[in-house]
């Protein structure tokens, strides 16, 4: 309820009284699923790792069902997330990882070893190309429309900040005593949406400045990963000593 109806709803009053040409924009990022690579972030950072697959699951379940209702209710305009498709992604992308990595752990011990250690620099480096990717179809707006790039920047940094508080707040509210871990969780699940999906279908749908917030919220979803990772080292010291 929290991640994709209240909190999208609530961003989009909001953002239509401060600057209404964000307003799509905004709506569609903040009412998308948690992301797939929240996972990663989960076990990078540290996490509830439970917490954070029930949210992708369940999250990118419902998302072709609410958002497309959102955006016709608050702009009358049609467009579609094919359900089929975000069922394929979740399987490809999050159960036959999940799974084959069970496997590994338990009848190939040594093997899952040797991935682990490896794994880190390798997704830094397929996280590279997905920004290349990305960039290259905005990369005009750096030379002609720099204002834009930055406001959007900026855009996006608020809305990160906005979403992790959140997170935050409810986990720690839900329960004053549960571990960093849980609020962590709570932090990962609603700040780490599945933004890459949501630069795809608004380009498609909407066109590139509609998709623009979307593409640029990868610079605070990247920068995020390293301060979480300072700061939860440092809780998890303090709470140690």
């Amino acid at each position: 309820m929290l991640k994709l109806i209240i909190i999208p709803v609530s961003a989009y009053f909001v953002t239509n009284e401060i600057s209404p040409k964000y307003a799509l924009p905004v709506l569609l990022l903040s009412g998308i699923s948690t992301g797939l690579g929240a996972p990663f972030v989960t076990n990078y950072v540290g996490g509830r790792l439970s917490i954070i697959v029930g949210m992708v699951i369940v999250t990118s379940l419902l998302v072709p069902f609410l958002l497309p209702t959102l955006v016709y209710v608050f702009f009358n305009t049609e467009f579609s997330i094919p359900v089929f498709d975000m069922v394929s992604l979740l399987v490809i992308s999050l159960i036959v990882p999940l799974v084959g990595s069970g496997i590994i752990k338990r009848y190939l011990p040594q093997l899952a070893t040797t991935i682990n250690k490896s794994s880190l620099p390798l997704s830094i480096f397929l996280m590279d190309l997905i920004n290349f990717a990305i960039f290259s179809k905005f990369s005009s707006y750096f030379f002609l429309k720099l204002s834009f790039v930055i406001t959007t920047t900026i855009v996006a940094f608020v809305l990160f900040a906005a979403f992790a508080i959140t997170g935050y707040l409810v986990l720690y509210l839900m329960n004053k005593d549960s571990s960093t871990k849980d609020k962590f969780s709570g932090l990962i699940a609603l700040s780490y949406v599945n933004n890459i999906l949501v630069t795809v279908f608004a380009q498609q749908f909407f066109g590139s400045q509609v998709a623009a917030l979307a593409a640029f919220y990868n610079m605070p979803y990247y920068i995020g990963i390293i301060l979480l990772k300072i700061l939860h080292s440092k809780l998890v010291r303090v709470s140690s000593e």
